[in-house]
Parts: C-alpha cells; sequence; structure tokens
C-alpha cells in the first residue's frame, strides 16, 4: 500500500486496537502476550496493556543463544553477540507495576501471587471499557477520505 492511500476494503481495517478493545469488554483479568520482541521497550508496552485495561500482563519470550541455533547455509549470525534473543518475560499488575521480571538472559520461570482484588482496585479510577465506555453518548466516525492530502 502506498503512503497516504486509504484502505476500502472493510475486512482489512481489523487493527490491534480492535482486538484489544474487544478483551478490555469481555473484562479480561490476565493477558497472556507471548513474543519475540526481545527489546527493551517491549516492558512499556506490557505495562501500557496492564494499565489500560486493568488486568494483569503476562509476557512471556523466548531466550535463544547464538550456540543454541543450528548452522544452517545462507544463514549469518556473525551480527548478533551471544544471544539472538535476551527474553524478557515479565508480570505486571493492573497498575502498571513490575511484579517478577524482567528475566534477561537466562531461561527460567517467573512465579508471583496475583491478587485478584486489584483488578477492582484500578478499575475504580479508570475502566476503559466500563464507565468511560458511553457508545450510547460517544460514537466516532473517520471516512475513507480525509478533505485534506490526496488519497492517490
Amino acid at each position: 500500500m502506498q503512503p497516504g492511500r486509504s484502505i476500502s476494503r472493510p475486512e482489512l481495517r481489523h487493527t490491534f486496537l480492535d482486538s484489544i478493545t474487544a478483551l478490555y469488554r469481555q473484562g479480561i483479568e490476565i493477558y497472556l502476550a507471548p513474543t519475540a520482541d526481545h527489546r527493551e521497550s517491549w516492558q512499556y508496552t506490557m505495562r501500557h496493556i496492564a494499565c489500560e485495561a486493568r488486568c494483569f500482563v503476562i509476557g512471556c519470550n523466548q531466550v535463544l543463544k547464538k550456540s543454541d541455533y543450528p548452522d544452517l547455509p545462507g544463514e549469518d549470525l556473525s551480527g548478533y553477540g551471544e544471544f539472538i534473543s535476551r527474553g524478557g518475560s515479565v508480570i505486571v499488575d493492573p497498575f502498571g507495576n513490575i511484579l517478577e521480571g524482567p528475566l534477561w538472559d537466562t531461561s527460567g520461570i517467573l512465579v508471583t501471587n496475583l491478587d485478584p482484588d486489584l483488578i477492582g482496585k484500578a478499575k475504580m479510577d479508570f475502566d476503559v471499557a466500563g464507565h468511560y465506555a458511553r457508545d450510547d453518548v460517544f460514537e466516532l466516525k473517520i471516512p475513507d477520505q480525509l478533505p485534506f492530502g490526496t488519497n492517490d
């Protein structure tokens, strides 16, 4: 798709935002987020989801050393250090506080107790799919073609 073009097929408009909003509306309490993203910035995403959804988030990632990787023709791993994937598994509470982890550069299992009462306490000040979600009052419509720029 060229920059500036709108998507005209409704079936292609489904986004991560649509998916996660549906989970919020179902009252998700634990969000499991497996990923291959081992960057530290992913930790902020996990904390953001926990704060926005007011749920526990379990971010799980693999740890992969270069020495674990098989020798394959055409694969050049010289740009990597010891780790291809550093991990970064984490457990976050509904306020965005890290309960366990992140677990970097080693394989392991994170274990903690989750207090379900924290969900209700967190939703008292922000409930994105509860008292803030007023579909009866607010409707957002975005036209396919915006009045500025070109759609070519």
